[in-house]
């Protein structure tokens, strides 16, 4: 059966909807977001990845373990320390579109705040420069 095939018949299955789900909870948190965008290049240590997200190393470590228990992400040890790197190269696809999608969103979210107001008081003004002239011609 070609992969298309097989994944389309596969599709509507609830354990698919049930794993696919349990993927987007892993990523639901932040951090482990910035950790896929800190490996998503190439394997990093616990210590440089703690440094690229800004967090501390026992709480970068807590959440590269539940990844990595996910499946997310590989493990290796070289000496004392442990190497994470992305398991899965489609993970970080996705978390791409959907942090892009979410830049864009914030973007846009923020021209409403700016221009929505302006344009609100140039009709303001149009609406009360309207008023004046009906009172005028009254």
């Amino acid at each position: 059966m070609p992969i298309a095939s097989y994944q389309l018949a596969n599709e509507t299955r609830d354990e698919v909807f049930v794993a696919a789900a349990a993927h987007f909870l892993i990523l639901s948190e932040p951090t482990r977001l910035k950790i896929m965008r800190s490996i998503c290049c190439g394997e990093k240590s616990v210590t440089t990845i703690a440094d690229q997200t800004g967090t501390t190393q026992p709480n970068i470590s807590h959440h590269l373990r539940l990844m990595h228990r996910a499946g997310m992400l590989s493990r290796r040890r070289d000496g004392s320390q442990i190497f994470y790197g992305v398991a899965d190269l489609g993970m970080i696809a996705i978390c791409q579109t959907i942090c892009e999608r979410a830049a864009i969103a914030i973007e846009r979210e923020a021209l409403a705040l700016t221009v929505l107001p302006r344009l609100g008081e140039q009709e303001t003004t149009a609406d009360l420069e309207g008023a004046a002239d009906l009172e005028g011609a009254a």
